[in-house]
């Protein structure tokens, strides 16, 4: 509906839902049609018409103030109940009072907030709970280069740890984990829709995700009487996800190793589904149910390995007796994508058949919400399911656990020795046939968990934190993936490089290099104290990107890491050779984002390009160095902190970019930095500066040769595709090309130890 709604549009909506909360359907979908309508009525410019309104519902809006109702919601269902029950708060003259609003309105809030942090929308969230502590400071709780639930915790805690603020996200972020964390084989995230049809034609879907787990009863004798339940909770013999089940645990058996054979035991089951007032409709659970079954038969068959299902995906779609995964119905698929997407889970699991539509879904809702990372996956069958280690893994039982379930006494003896012989040769064998190579990697609560290229686990190694660091996704950005496997010694055999941000102050970030084996050859974590001027940083530090770099004529990489003191500066760019022996170090009393090794001057070396922002200038930097041999810190502007004790290397070129002024199309006067450096062949490089942290708003490209003279300046497309869509003219229709150009391209650049002004 578009504009303001009438009177008469109004009180039909009214009319509407009061008929509707009479009914006996599902809390969700009243409270999906109460947030609905809110948002209708504060379309309106006057509030107060609305009171009348609000005394009416105000009843059903505090009775269904529910966390079970409003989880997984749309965040705009969710931000019109909040509203609307603030609203009457603040108005008590003109709506009876309720005891129990504060309440309501404090568990509308609550989860308001949770769903702004799935979404990475970090501001939003803030703002809801200003309120919390005694002074917010945004620039403070959200600096330039912040990107994670993590990292924002890691502010608050630093700076109000003892605030409501720091209690309510330190609890999301329990829910969160408890929810989401980790792989289970008896529980999978399934997506739920609830269908509710008024009129013909009129129908209200409502979707949610549910936790479908199972339990298998055996029988050691009368084995077509074991029992299997989902939900603990039986259902008809005739109900259509009955004979959904039947094809799932058909589609299990054929995957099993021992199963699947003709003259194998056959398991005759009996099967439920969460016991509740109203009706789940569907033909969805079976691939969630399949996964289930597979992972129980493994379990009491008691094969060595085993399936474990990540918490972090929802899955969708039956499955016919040989596996193949059927699609869902597109009515229902919408809901489905939107209440995995307004959950913590990082994905959906998709029938092939479904992917497009789905996709088409996905993509308004990841335009309006850049900030949130998911993955949409799909594949045909069970079979290519199984091979997906983002969703799944496998894992060996321990010798102990599964030896336990199948000795007796009368048998002990003869077992152990055939035990001891098959182990002898199978260790044998594995010793010559598998590749012992880490190539892969895996993150469960918190381990990481290494795997050759075949997906075989080989070992892991305990953190003392969940890493969740470890699970973004960089992209290209190679340098900013905190685990990085390569041969770096050059014995032609794989090593990891492992680096932890930190999550709580008990320890430090640290630095791991680990052997093919597993054996942690060394590991750093003894960062230093310092001083800029009369400011005091502790030695609390993260890893913020990996660089391991092969210098010509060397057998082994030298490892170049940024340190950044936690929560956002000084960073510190540190050498260490193969042995974890520090060689170079440069302080920067700012954030650095890009890092280049590139021969400039063509003499056969490096040179190291270090980008980023200068937090004393205000202003983007580009420092250019020596790659080997380098020390010290950055020059001083004006009145600017100087590091105690710190020098300036006298091979530094340091280059710092003028500032937008009025040129500054968001208003903000944000300080700039330069996010990237790309090598441009024979031609030199080039450097792009953006504006704060609004990446998207395009940026400037200046073209430097290898003699560092700025040779070209232009802006992006996409800077001038923001600019004409937000002031409706070009950029240059409005500013003079020449005196931009005139005005940035005024570097102030320190060479031999001087400032030399454009």
């Amino acid at each position: 509906m578009s504009g303001q709604p009438s009177l008469k549009e109004i009180e039909a909506a009214f009319q509407t839902i009061q008929f509707h909360l009479s009914l006996k359907i599902s809390h969700r979908i009243k409270t999906r049609l109460l947030g609905n309508f809110c948002r209708l009525l504060q379309i309106r410019d006057n509030p107060v018409l609305n009171h009348s309104y609000y005394q009416e519902l105000l009843p059903h809006l505090i009775s269904y103030a529910d966390t079970e109702n409003l989880k997984f919601q749309p965040i705009e269902i969710i931000h019109a109940y909040y509203e609307t029950l603030v609203y009457i708060q603040c108005n008590p003259d003109a709506i009876p009072s309720e005891q129990s609003l504060s309440a309501s309105i404090e568990r509308v809030k609550h989860q308001l907030v949770s769903t702004c942090i799935y979404l990475s929308e970090f501001r939003q969230a803030l703002l809801y709970t200003v309120d919390e502590v005694s002074t917010l400071d945004f620039k403070l709780l959200l600096p330039e280069e912040q990107n994670s639930f993590e990292d924002l915790l890691t502010v608050i805690e630093n700076y109000h740890p003892n605030s409501k603020l720091f209690e309510r996200f330190t609890r999301i972020k329990r829910e969160w984990d408890a929810s989401s964390s980790g792989y289970s084989n008896s529980e999978v995230w399934i997506p739920l829709v609830e269908n509710f049809e008024d009129d013909p034609g009129q129908e209200t879907v409502v979707g949610t995700i549910y936790p479908l787990s199972l339990d298998l009863e055996a029988r050691k004798t009368n084995r077509h009487r074991d029992l299997i339940s989902f939900n603990n909770h039986p259902i008809a013999q005739d109900d259509l996800v009955n004979y959904q089940a039947q094809d799932a645990l058909r589609a299990a058996r054929n995957q099993h190793n021992l199963l699947k054979k003709d003259k194998a035991t056959r398991f005759t089951v009996m099967f439920g589904f969460p016991s509740t007032d109203y009706f789940y409709a569907g033909s969805s659970f079976g691939l969630g149910m399949s996964l289930l079954s597979l992972c129980a038969f493994q379990r009491e068959t008691n094969l060595r390995r085993q399936y474990s299902i990540s918490k972090d995906f929802a899955f969708t779609g039956g499955v016919d007796l040989n596996g193949k995964i059927r699609p869902v119905n597109s009515i229902s698929l919408e809901e489905k994508v939107k209440a995995v997407f307004f959950s913590p889970l990082k994905g959906l699991i998709v029938p092939q058949d479904n992917l497009d539509v789905a996709q088409k879904i996905l993509d308004p809702l990841l335009e309006k919400y850049p900030g949130r990372h998911f993955l949409l996956l799909s594949e045909a069958g069970i079979p290519e399911i199984l091979v997906k280690r983002e969703v799944l893994i496998y894992e060996k039982m321990p010798v102990l656990n599964w030896m336990k379930n199948h000795l007796t006494r009368s048998k002990i003896i003869q077992i152990i020795i055939l035990i001891l012989v098959a182990v002898a040769l199978t260790l044998t064998t594995i010793s010559l046939l598998t590749d012992l190579n880490p190539s892969d990697y895996k993150v469960e609560g918190e381990k990481v968990l290494l795997f050759n290229n075949e997906g075989r686990f080989l070992w892991d190694i305990e953190l003392g934190h969940i890493p969740k660091v470890l699970e973004d996704d960089y992209g290209k950005q190679t340098i900013y993936r905190r685990l990085q496997i390569n041969d770096y010694d050059g014995d032609g055999e794989n090593e990891v490089i492992l680096g932890t941000a930190v999550k709580t102050h008990e320890f430090n970030g640290r630095l791991y290099f680990i052997e093919t084996d597993g054996q942690v050859k060394w590991m750093f974590s003894d960062h230093p104290e310092l001083v800029f001027g009369s400011n005091a940083y502790s030695d609390n530090y993260g890893v913020g990107f990996i660089y391991p770099f092969k210098h010509s004529g060397s057998q082994a990489h030298d490892i170049y890491v940024r340190f950044s003191h936690m929560p956002w500066f000084p960073n510190r760019i540190v050498r260490f050779n193969i042995e974890g022996e520090i060689q170079d170090e440069f302080i920067h009393p700012g954030a650095i984002y890009d890092m280049a090794l590139l021969d400039l001057d063509k003499d056969g070396k490096v040179e190291m390009l270090l980008a980023g922002t200068n937090n004393n200038f205000n202003d983007a930097f580009l420092a250019i160095m020596p790659s080997q041999g380098y020390s010290g810190s950055t020059p001083v502007w004006g009145e600017g902190r100087k590091l105690q004790g710190g020098t300036i290397d006298s091979n530094l070129v340091y280059i710092k970019f003028p500032h937008w002024g009025k040129y500054d199309v968001t208003g903000t006067n944000a300080r700039t930095h330069v996010n990237d450096i790309h090598p441009d062949s024979d031609d030199g490089f080039i450097v792009s500066t953006v504006l704060g942290g609004s990446r998207e708003i395009g940026s400037y490209m200046y073209h430097f040769d290898h003699e560092l003279n700025l040779v070209g300046l232009s802006v992006s497309d996409g800077f001038l595709g923001q600019y004409h869509k937000q002031f409706g003219q070009d950029f240059f229709d409005r500013f003079d090309r020449s005196e931009w150009f005139e005005a940035m391209s005024k570097l102030d650049i320190w060479r031999k130890g001087e400032w030399i002004k454009p």
